[in-house]
């Protein structure tokens, strides 16, 4: 699987442009005709990715080692770096002093305290960043015990059922409740979208479509998700338009190489997609309580720009090195 396919380039890109588009708006209190705008459908575009590019890239795998190591590279040193600096911006401007416990949460990234939710980690998006935790831990553990990866949605599925019901018989908090939150939420469910898909990549690729009409229906489908987005989220809406979506775009892979700029900028923004989902949201406070912007149009562009400049540093410096890196010890382990 090549790591560089256009069309989840352009997935990742959108998803993380769209999580910093409405939290903007939020942090303005900005409802555009009435529509209060949810990052979620960007977050459930990135579940989606998560469950096919893990499901499809651990096809040849059999070492725990090699498939733990590539990830944990992959998600840490960029969620390290974002944790620094949200913790110096809010010990400086915010006066917040932390205590060990919640220090040692956060480096590990398990808000063992309670249910996760946006308050539950100092990187306030790394929520979502737990969820993906669970499932690489899930399938780590069919790799060390040699079980067949295909038990990897029936585990996950069975786990939901577990936790959901004995959330709804005997609600906890707590450890308790971070391990209701954890198993037993929706969130798990674009996840396994995402293995269903990579599941079918075989007789999805076999589809024969022609140049022209894909470029038609591509266009059309993005300008009808985008009407879509512009809607009250729902999850279960969300559940049938999201992988929807992901098909077509991934789809449309064939016509979307090219020299054009736009096409450059996707790519690279798709590289930064995690520092940008990651970064935004304190670079937003920032600019708002320190830069006094509150013009959306000013506050949007500036956070753009500030977010895309420190997340191709993030991603060169410090994300690209380490997955670099993981690739190679993984190698070695396999070798």
């Amino acid at each position: 699987m090549n790591n560089r396919i256009y069309s989840l380039q352009y997935l990742r890109a959108f998803a993380a442009l769209w999580v910093l588009l409405t939290h903007v708006l939020q942090r303005l209190d900005i409802q555009p005709n009435g529509v209060f705008f949810a990052g979620q459908w960007g977050v459930d575009i990135f579940f989606l990715l998560s469950g096919f590019i893990i499901y499809l890239t651990t096809k040849d795998y059999s070492s725990w080692k090699a498939f733990a190591i590539k990830r944990i590279f992959r998600i840490y040193p960029a969620y390290l770096l974002c944790l620094i600096i949200y913790t110096a911006y809010r010990v400086v401007y915010d006066g917040t002093v932390y205590n060990a416990v919640t220090i040692i949460q956060n480096i590990l990234m398990i808000p063992f305290s309670g249910p996760i939710g946006f308050k539950s980690l100092i990187v306030g998006q790394a929520w979502s960043t737990c969820y993906e935790l669970y499932f690489y831990a899930l399938l780590t553990i069919l790799l060390l015990l040699g079980i067949s990866k295909k038990r990897l949605l029936p585990v996950i599925l069975v786990l939901f059922v577990i936790g959901f019901g004995l959330n709804k018989i005997f609600p906890m908090k707590g450890f308790v409740g971070y391990l209701y939150s954890l198993i037993g939420a929706h969130h798990i469910f674009f996840f396994c979208e995402g293995i269903v898909i990579a599941l079918l990549n075989d007789k999805i690729q076999n589809i024969k479509i022609d140049r022209t009409v894909l470029k038609i229906v591509s266009v059309l489908a993005l300008f009808a998700y985008v009407a879509v987005l512009c809607t009250r989220y729902r999850f279960y809406f969300s559940l049938l338009i999201s992988p929807l979506m992901f098909c077509i775009v991934y789809k449309a892979n064939e016509v979307l190489a090219g020299k054009w700029l736009i096409h450059h900028i996707m790519l690279a923004l798709g590289d930064a997609s995690f520092s940008i989902y990651l970064i935004h949201s304190v670079v937003i406070r920032f600019l708002l309580n320190q830069c006094h912007i509150n013009n959306f149009t000013l506050l949007l562009c500036s956070t753009l720009a500030v977010t895309i400049v420190l997340s191709l540093l993030s991603y060169h410096l410090v994300e690209k090195k380490f997955i670099d890196l993981g690739k190679k010890l993984s190698l070695k382990i396999i070798n």
